[in-house]
């Protein structure tokens, strides 16, 4: 029989058991996870589906279970932020009830790490159920019932109690993993946000959060570099034991009998890793679609070329809709997607062109774009990079 969780695309929807069976070591896993877990602000970033997530949790976990780890994990997750979009249109005071919104899920995080930690106290002046409903009526859009002066937050509150859950905790510095920081908010949100993230961050407090290319919205006294180390986290099909990565994720998550038949047909199997594009989800909504239970509740798998090639081009036209989407996402950048479109068809047609009769060795899925690369171009490949179509190899000089 099928277990009901293989299939679940998104880490934080797996439960605690499943998400230690099923999760494998991302290449270079050891240089983020050490970035993830110490000091300093972090931005990881790799299209939808590239494993940011996985990644944050497995952070979260190894410094929740570690008796050596100096620092103190919270785990933020903002997917429900667009309930607070609302706000922003009827409200004058959106940005200061955003912040109050954002601190608000720390909090309500710091008492879920206390309680993972087995202490059970109170440890601000909101209660961890206070905080919960608080959230909920920001959310509901009735900031009409928070007007005591005990609910309201300063970002000196977070300071204070970063310091406090430490000593209490007998760590030394505070990790803050501030997952769907990049997607799930608006455009005025992503600058109230990336505002709030420079101005949290101290010698005690290390923010992380998981972006996306392409589609982030800096507040303008926010740059990377400066506020914060970008780490590129997605996967490249062309990069040493990718193929071994891909394998091994789909050796976790089925029973051997399913991972044989696979193998069986290495090649097939071969293509569709490649065709998945470094996005392990892309390659189990794949696996999905030709998996079969039969009544007895066995399970096999019809890796034929005709059914590979068909989940290829359905994969793929997922992808693309994810980029056609950002027109409805972000309405002002419509007629720059329109154009990419046109783009992406000639980067295609192109690179047909040139492996056309060449010998396998001799082929390429790689195009030069010549510098300097317009504002426009930049925005374009950003989209795509979102979507996972496009990654960039290098950067060199033309």
């Amino acid at each position: 029989m099928i277990d009901s969780e293989i299939f679940t695309e998104q880490a934080e929807y797996l439960s605690g058991s499943a998400f230690k069976r099923w999760s494998i070591s991302h290449q270079n896993e050891a240089d983020t996870m050490r970035k993830l877990t110490q000091a300093g602000a972090k931005l990881i970033t790799g299209p939808r589906g590239c494993g940011k997530t996985t990644l944050m949790l497995k952070a979260f976990d190894k410094l929740m279970t570690s008796k050596k780890g100096n620092g103190f994990p919270v785990y933020v997750n903002f997917k429900s932020s667009l309930k607070l979009e609302p706000l922003y249109r009827s409200n004058t005071n959106a940005v200061y009830w955003f912040n109050q919104w954002v601190m608000l899920k720390v909090i309500s995080g710091i008492y879920d790490s206390l309680i993972k930690m087995n202490i059970h106290k109170d440890v601000f002046r909101l209660t961890k159920d206070q905080t919960a409903k608080n959230i909920e009526l920001l959310e509901m859009g009735r900031v009409d019932l928070l007007n005591d002066e005990d609910d309201q937050i300063t970002l000196n509150d977070i300071h204070t109690l970063a310091d406090k859950v430490c000593e209490i905790s007998f760590k030394s510095r505070f990790i803050l993993l501030l997952d769907d920081a990049g997607h799930a908010f608006s455009s005025d949100q992503q600058k109230d946000f990336f505002e709030f993230y420079r101005q949290i961050k101290s010698k005690k407090i290390s923010p992380k959060a998981a972006i996306y290319p392409g589609v982030i919205n800096y507040s303008s006294s926010f740059h990377v570099g400066h506020d914060a180390e970008e780490i590129d986290v997605w996967v490249k099909p062309n990069s040493d034991g990718y193929l071994d990565f891909m394998h091994s994720l789909l050796k976790s998550r089925f029973e051997s009998k399913v991972f044989e038949s696979l193998i069986n047909e290495k090649n097939l199997l071969n293509l569709m890793c490649f065709a998945a594009y470094g996005i392990p989800r892309a390659l189990l909504n794949m696996i999905s679609s030709i998996c079969i239970e039969d009544e007895d509740g066995e399970v096999s798998v019809n890796l034929t070329a005709k059914n590979t090639l068909k989940e290829i081009k359905n994969s793929h036209d997922s992808t693309y809709n994810i980029y056609d989407s950002l027109k409805i996402k972000l309405p002002m950048y419509r007629n720059f997607i329109d154009t990419g479109s046109n783009f992406y068809e000639q980067t295609l047609k192109i690179i047909k062109e040139f492996n056309k009769g060449s010998d396998v060795g001799k082929q390429s899925s790689i195009i030069a774009i010549k510098r300097p690369v317009s504002a426009e171009l930049e925005k374009v490949i950003g989209f795509f990079q979102y979507a996972g179509l496009l990654s960039p190899n290098s950067i060199r000089a033309c």
